[in-house]
């Protein structure tokens, strides 16, 4: 379903995630659906659907996972995904290069020796 058209997808403005975030959610709720039903359609889980609503990437492992995530819930609800991905794919960036690494206490040299 494509609620604006392709030509929209090279005049819309690139937005912040906040923005995107509402923008995915607006579109949702102007197509009458709650979240479990997008989550329904997508197979994704509804925790991940309100955080991309949120802006909040800190539940995906990966940038991939996020900016995926973000273009299935588009596609969903009938947004450009080419915008999508030009409106997220610096902040989604930005967010994981600046994550702190959780630190599992050993190496992969200490697994080749047995520690």
């Amino acid at each position: 379903m494509d609620l604006f058209g392709e030509e929209l997808d090279r005049n819309m403005p690139v937005l912040s995630a906040d923005a995107v975030g509402r923008a995915l959610r607006s579109a949702r709720e102007k197509l009458g659906l709650s979240l479990a039903e997008v989550a329904d359609v997508t197979r994704m889980a509804v925790r991940h659907l309100e955080a991309i609503e949120q802006a909040r990437f800190d539940g995906f492992s990966a940038p991939v996972y996020a900016l995926g995530f973000a273009r299935n819930y588009a596609r969903a609800v009938g947004l450009p995904l080419p915008w999508i991905s030009d409106c997220l794919r610096g902040e989604i960036a930005t967010f994981f290069a600046n994550r702190e690494r959780f630190d599992l206490g050993w190496t992969a040299e200490g697994l080749q020796h047995g520690r």
